[in-house]
């Protein structure tokens, strides 16, 4: 069921990419590392106050690097009473020459979005803009092992490109 469905996904995904942009097959090979940093990841960052992203957190669902196709499940966390919500976003692997790649929740169907690319240092953080519930979001993505010493590098790397919005998403002492 899970390959079929992945393999369903997958077609409507490559359908939707963006057709007029080229794609450099050493960025996107540069994304394939970043899905492998981050397959386990939390928000550490954002560019804008928005409490639904409060101690968001991510994993890899599916992954098939042979077909450029990744999906990552969103954890938001339960707020005010709310219930936790899991999101999947289908991510499409093949990178632009401008650093954009697809990028959609899975259930929306084939319209595409994508994501800015911004910063990936090879170990463990990545920094993009991200269209989730209908708002755009710089985040800075730390990977599990290192979101209590997140380096300076990354952090550097989001302030250059999300600008001088920081918002804090991940707290030891809140976020479990």
């Amino acid at each position: 069921m899970t390959l079929r469905l992945s393999t369903l996904l997958l077609a409507v995904f490559a359908a939707s990419t963006t057709l007029g942009d080229e794609t450099s097959e050493t960025i996107s090979k540069q994304l394939q590392e970043a899905v492998a940093v981050t397959a386990n990841a939390v928000a550490y960052f954002s560019s804008v106050e928005d409490p639904i992203l409060k101690c968001l957190t991510s994993s890899l669902a599916a992954y098939e690097p042979d077909n450029l196709f990744a999906v990552f499940r969103y954890h938001y966390q339960a707020h005010d009473g709310e219930p936790r919500t899991d999101i999947d976003y289908c991510v499409n692997l093949t990178v632009t020459d401008t650093f954009t790649f697809g990028f959609r929740a899975c259930e929306d169907g084939p319209d595409s979005s994508s994501v800015q690319m911004y910063y990936f240092n090879g170990l463990s953080c990545f920094v993009g803009t991200f269209p989730l519930l209908g708002n755009d979001y710089c985040l800075l993505w730390a990977n599990q092992d290192f979101k209590d010493a997140v380096s300076e590098e990354c952090v550097t790397g989001f302030d250059k490109n999300c600008g001088p919005e920081r918002y804090i998403l991940y707290d030891k002492e809140q976020c479990s």
